[in-house]
């Protein structure tokens, strides 16, 4: 599934997304450390399930928001990236408005499903289970916003780089995250360095609890 493809490769490489502002409480910062916890364990997993290599795709969301990328702080990088997965989502229309359209992103995956031999199963299942998650979570996750846009400046979808929606990059962690964590034994790299980063994996419902 290209879809899976695309969010597996840039979510196993991609730099740890900032958290959006709020409370900096004890409850928050436990979240947060978790968050960043899953995250780390996503990429360690990725190392280790073999993914097909992704095609190379120039896109205007890349133009815009990965230009130059390596050369930004920790920081801006996270944001770029989740421009980018906002503005990806966006133009495929994987998300109008502040609505997730599922359908959409089953269609394009079915439609792109040679691209990744062998993961069809799981893709399916990571999708469901995505799917479900965030329907519970709806609410919380559309009103997410990385920053508050300047006063003087109206919302435009991100394309100020400081007021993308974060259910792209959202939904990019679960499905990465899910894969990751049922990689197919066919693809699974059976070391033992690979098999101690499975075995102490906080498991995907936890991650996304």
């Amino acid at each position: 599934m290209k879809t899976i493809q695309l969010f597996l490769v840039t979510i196993c490489v991609a730099v740890a997304v900032s958290h959006p502002g709020g409370g900096h409480d004890e409850k928050f910062k436990e979240k947060h450390k978790k968050m960043m916890e899953c995250h780390e364990q996503t990429k360690a997993l990725g190392q280790c399930c073999e993914f097909p290599k992704p095609k190379e795709e120039e896109s205007e969301c890349k133009t815009e928001h990965l230009m130059g990328i390596e050369t930004k702080e920790k920081k801006e990088q996270g944001k770029a990236f989740m421009c980018f997965m906002d503005c990806e989502f966006k133009s495929k229309g994987f998300i109008e408005g502040k609505e997730v359209k599922w359908d959409k992103i089953k269609e394009y995956g079915e439609a792109h499903k040679e691209d990744a031999p062998g993961f069809d199963e799981v893709g399916n299942s990571a999708l469901e289970f995505c799917e479900k998650t965030f329907n519970e979570k709806m609410e919380k996750f559309k009103n997410m916003k990385h920053d508050k846009p300047p006063k003087d400046k109206e919302d435009k979808d991100g394309k100020d780089g400081k007021h993308c929606g974060f259910m792209a990059v959202g939904i990019t962690g679960c499905l990465g995250g899910y894969v990751t964590r049922n990689c197919p034994d066919d693809k699974w790299k059976n070391t033992d360095e690979c098999n101690a980063v499975k075995a102490n994996s906080t498991s995907i419902e936890e991650c996304m609890a």
